[in-house]
């Protein structure tokens, strides 16, 4: 049971990491418009600094730096007091190819799963459409731990798109910026980070402007098929998040944050997928099937049908798999 429960969170995270925030609109704009999502990439340090990092109490570098930041957080979340207005801009292609990935049992979880969770009406929309986007605005207002949200708009969405998938996209913009880089409560509490995470001290960075900041690289499931990766600048003294970059066999992301008000938060994040082509995504699954075999291990039945229906769809029409990318902008009043 407990396998099987597994495997159909993987499939609905699967299924939501493709499908989440997207709508078609008109192609061509929507297309144009959102092309130039590349946006922002982490920054190669300007200069990394040769001195040995000691920590005044004595502890390792990881923990001091992070139980820095976590204290710092704990001081910020209450004392946040900010409006500020997102702006959202996602675009996707060949999500209608999805369903045929999955089995008949696969298609049914993630759509009960997607029910379950309000999404119903989006994932179908969006899984029959080849093409797809949306922008939506979001006025958040937020005092403390409490966040308001106020004048959602969709600033363009496809004319066949109901107004019930409009609806639940939204929900999907509402959440506080500030857990953007500080919502991760393991990586931020001493006694779970080294449970959960792998996370090694790259060493100490200087900006131009000669102020320092600290460098981690914290992984998830380090040496496995779904590992991620997340490069972090923490800025000397405030403790706060300057950049945060996340890497995984799917996508990557990056986070760039700003002082307001005395607090690093996000003013922006794109993210886009590690694209592939069907007959790659098709080589990629016989390259695990014959990692298996080599190591003496038999491939499971699920998995030789899953490489039947990436084949089969790999004999169509079309050349690229599934994927989607998406940024968002952050202003503060």
């Amino acid at each position: 049971m407990k396998t099987l429960f597994t495997a159909l969170r993987q499939i609905l995270f699967l299924a939501l990491l493709f499908t989440a925030t997207h709508v078609s609109a008109q192609v061509i704009s929507v297309r144009d418009s959102l092309m130039d999502i590349e946006g922002d990439t982490m920054p190669e340090p300007f200069r990394i600094l040769p001195e040995l990092f000691v920590t005044p109490d004595g502890s390792n570098p990881v923990d001091y730096i992070l139980d820095n930041v976590a204290r710092k957080a704990k001081e910020n979340r209450k004392a946040l007091n900010y409006t500020a207005t997102t702006t959202f801009h996602v675009y996707a292609s060949n999500m209608d190819l999805l369903p045929q990935f999955l089995s008949k049992t696969q298609n049914w979880a993630v759509k009960t799963g997607m029910g379950l969770m309000g999404m119903r009406a989006m994932y179908n929309y969006v899984t029959s459409h080849e093409e797809t986007g949306l922008g939506i605005s979001v006025t958040q207002k937020a005092k403390g731990n409490d966040t308001d949200y106020s004048d959602e708009r969709i600033l363009f969405s496809p004319s066949d798109m109901p107004e019930k998938v409009g609806q639940q996209i939204m929900k999907m913009a509402r959440f506080p910026m500030f857990d953007a880089v500080y919502g991760d409560k393991n990586l931020l509490d001493r006694k779970k980070r080294h449970k959960v995470y792998e996370i090694e001290y790259i060493g100490t960075a200087e900006e131009e402007d000669g102020s320092l900041y600290y460098i981690l690289k914290v992984w998830r499931n380090k040496g496995k098929a779904y590992q991620r990766t997340t490069t972090l600048h923490i800025a000397d003294g405030s403790w706060g998040v300057l950049r945060q970059e996340n890497r995984s066999s799917l996508m990557s992301s990056y986070i760039r944050c700003e002082r307001i008000s005395g607090i690093l938060l996000p003013v922006k994040c794109v993210q886009t997928p590690n694209t592939m082509s069907m007959e790659e995504l098709a080589d990629k699954a016989k390259a695990s099937i014959a990692r298996m075999e080599k190591e003496g291990k038999e491939p499971s039945k699920r998995i030789q049908k899953l490489l039947n229906r990436v084949e089969k769809v790999a004999d169509g029409t079309r050349r690229d798999a599934p994927m989607m990318k998406y940024s968002f902008e952050v202003h503060y009043h």
